[in-house]
């Protein structure tokens, strides 16, 4: 997951026109980034066997779940948003 939020990072990076400015890509790249941290969380939790780290590491997947894609139809992004949820399935 860390590896796909970065070349989803990456992406966004090139992908995005200059004048949606620099801030609000790095604020899309840093909801991608604590997704994969948050799946990072989940993973460890079941590894080690804590609940109490799974269940805080879901809570903050799930809270951070739909974030970027919100943001980027803010950006009038639709298209990139769908193209993104089709290649993430």
């Amino acid at each position: 997951m860390k590896a796909l939020a970065t070349q989803l990072a990456a992406g966004i990076r090139g992908a995005v026109s200059p004048e949606v400015g620099d801030a609000d890509v790095d604020r899309m790249v840093r909801l991608y980034e604590k997704s994969a941290d948050a799946m990072t969380d989940i993973r460890r939790g079941l590894v080690q066997q804590d609940r109490q780290l799974y269940e805080s590491g879901l809570r903050r997947k799930q809270k951070a779940a739909g974030a970027p894609d919100r943001l980027a139809r803010s950006f009038g992004l639709d298209e990139c948003v769908n193209f993104i949820s089709v290649g993430g399935r």
